[in-house]
This record gives C-alpha cells, structure tokens and sequence, in this order.
C-alpha cells in the first residue's frame, strides 16, 4: 500500500525507509513559543488508558482494518510504536513540533515498525501534511491544555485543523479534559471521545475540545512561567527523559536522585518563582 498518496505535497526530507518528514522550521512568529512546550514520553499502556480503553491491545482492537491514525501531539510517548506492532496493516502517524529538534527526532524513531511515520509540523497548518478526511482515527493528549494557555485561538485552530483531517464517521480522542473541574473525566485526566457525524461542526468541536481542556488562570500562569523557565534552563523541550532530568552542561540525563537533579530541579523552580513574581514577562490571553 502506498500511503505517500494520503499527504499533500510539502518541503520533507524523507529517510531511506520513507518513513520520517523533515519539514523546515517556520518562519512564523505565532509558531515560536510552540518550541518550549514540553515533550514528555508516557507509556502506551498509560495514554491507553486515558483515552478510556482499559489496555492498548483494545484501543488497537478498536481501530478499522486498514486504518489511518493520526497522533497530534505525540512527543515521545510509545503509544504509536505499540500499536504499529500489533496491528501491522495500520499505518500511524506521530505528529509534532518538537521533531524540529533531530536529537528528538531521532530518538524517539529508533527501531520503529515501517508503519509508523513521524511529522515534525505545526497542527494549526495540519492540512500543508495531512490530506482532509484522511483519517480513520485521531488521538491527541495533553496538547490542547498547552496550546490554550498562550492564545486560545490557536487551540481553536488546531481543533479545527484536526477536525477536517478525519474522515467522516471517525473517532476523535483528545484529552486530558480540564473543565468543569469536578467532572469525572477530569478528576481522572480522561480524555473526551466523539465521532465526527453530519451533527458535528468544525466550529462546535473546536469550541467543545477549548472549553474541556482549557485550564484555571491561576493554573496558565504557573504553566507559562513553568514553561519558560524550563527552556531558559535546559535549552531542550525535552527535560524529562525516562525519568532522568537533562543536565545542559554535560548534554546528558541524569538520574532523578543524583544530587545534580536535585540542583537542576531547585534552579527551575527558582526561575519559575521569579517569572511569577515579574508577570509583565508572562503574557496569558486565556481569559478568566
């Protein structure tokens, strides 16, 4: 099967297996912080979970023959690679911005099955990759709480964005939920599943995935100053590497006991509470 045909042409470098696109950094001002939100690496078995299947041979199970499955937000988590294994004829695809990054992207595409593909690419632009209607399936966590806590409309575009790629009568699985606190779904960081049906509009889901998953204003700030305090100090989105924290001076992970994490850590925490106390440094347009 040649599933090149189902994305649209775009400046990619591709890999001797045809599995990896590269795409030139934007030159986008509204794409710059997209650099410091966190790539984190959570299990399958766990994202499985959250998206509410009880393991992920039944998430898997659930999905068509033949299905294309979109991962927006993917970062370094191991659900895609699980899947891929154990259903061969399902092409997945691991999207996100941190593959800019080649260190990431080369290790999170270490000794991934043929039907696993990695987009290094902004959601909001999702169709310059992804043909509309395209796919069976589409996942994503904790992107959507990320992307609302600098400009709420770019969380609206790309829940439209993620919308429009899905083929018609597909699931949609985006967490974790946020709002109302006292939900449920929220309390255990559920995700929020719908199928997209001729009852559902763009601009429906769009405002339904900002209303689920955006956070408190106090929780904004705290995450703005988190994440800007993280980038000045590693340098990397991804600091938190199987559990080890990135040391910057030796470009290495180190164990989360070793008392040089206990620095690093202490240093961040720093950064954020001076950040906080400066808020003319932090701008949030989330609301109230």
């Amino acid at each position: 099967m040649n599933y090149g045909t189902e994305y649209l042409p775009s400046s990619v470098i591709y890999n001797t297996a045809g599995r990896l696109r590269y795409t030139e950094p934007m030159a986008r001002q509204d794409s710059t912080w997209f650099k410091i939100l966190p790539t984190t690496d959570r299990s399958a078995e766990t994202l499985a979970r959250r998206h509410g299947y009880e393991t992920v041979a039944k998430l898997a199970a659930s999905l068509p023959q033949h299905a294309k499955v979109l991962d927006v937000g993917a970062g370094a988590s191991t659900l895609g690679h699980a899947v891929a294994q154990l259903r061969p004829d399902v092409h997945w695809v691991n999207l996100d911005f941190s593959y800019h990054d080649k260190q990431i992207l080369r290790d999170v595409s270490r000794s991934t099955p043929p039907n696993l593909e990695f987009i290094a690419g902004d959601v909001t632009h999702l169709d310059e990759f992804i043909k509309p209607a395209s796919m069976d399936a589409v996942f994503s966590y904790w992107l959507f709480p990320h992307l609302s806590l600098y400009d709420p409309q770019t969380a609206l575009m790309a829940a439209e964005q993620i919308y429009k790629a899905a083929k018609p009568g597909s699931m949609l699985v985006v967490g974790p939920r946020r709002q109302p606190i006292f939900h449920p779904a929220t309390l255990f960081s559920r995700s929020w599943q719908t199928r997209k049906d001729e009852t559902l509009t763009a601009e429906t889901y769009s405002r339904e995935i900002l209303r689920q998953s955006q956070l408190s204003a106090p929780n904004r700030k705290v995450r703005i100053a988190l994440d800007t305090a993280a980038d000045e100090l590693f340098g990397t989105s991804r600091y938190v590497k199987d559990n080890k924290i990135y040391n910057p001076k030796t470009q290495k992970y180190i164990p989360r006991y070793d008392p040089r994490t206990i620095c690093q850590i202490g240093k961040l925490l720093f950064i954020t509470f001076v950040l906080l106390i400066r808020p003319q440094r932090i701008e949030d347009k989330g609301g109230s």
